[in-house]
């Protein structure tokens, strides 16, 4: 077997995507130099993909009640509409508010409207179904919820009937 030794492999070698290039014969200090090194990338590429994934959220995320924000809203709303017209599938979206909310910031208090608005969306979020169903903050105190593959009469389920009573 032939040795690529020489100045010209060692950059062809890093040009073509290596980290690091090696030649024979290894010394057990070099081996141990170059797999810390390595090992150091790959925390450092782990690190990024955790930091880009809490961006992400961030971006999509209202970061008050945990619900998705009205630019997440935006952008898969419509894609909720296309795919249930492409498969001819039923999809319903229940459009919410909480009555006399500004009469609770006043009487008590922002922080307490905050816990309103974060034990509203926890109980939603307890009433419908993971990773199928979601919930968006449309504005201040109103939200949507959107039922993707459920006709209306499935959206208005006995649990949410007291989140939601019938006028």
């Amino acid at each position: 077997m032939m040795v690529k030794d020489s100045k010209h492999d060692i950059i062809t070698g890093l040009e073509a995507g290596a980290d690091h290039y090696m030649t024979k014969p290894v010394g057990h200090a070099e081996l141990i130099a170059c797999l810390n090194s390595a090992k150091r990338i790959l925390d450092l590429e782990r690190s990024l993909k955790t930091a880009n994934e809490e961006t992400r959220i961030s971006a999509i995320t209202d970061p008050l009640t945990g619900s998705y924000n009205r630019c997440c809203l935006a952008e898969r709303l419509p894609q909720e509409i296309k795919r249930a017209r492409r498969y001819g599938r039923p999809l319903s979206l229940v459009l919410c508010d909480i009555d006399h909310f500004k009469k609770v910031n006043d009487t008590h208090g922002h922080q307490a409207g905050d816990r309103v608005l974060k034990e509203f969306v926890r109980s939603i979020t307890e009433s419908i179904r993971d990773k199928v169903d979601w919930v968006a903050r449309y504005g201040g105190e109103e939200f949507l919820i959107i039922f993707p593959e459920t006709r209306s009469s499935g959206a208005w389920r006995k649990d949410f009937a007291v989140l939601f009573p019938k006028r």
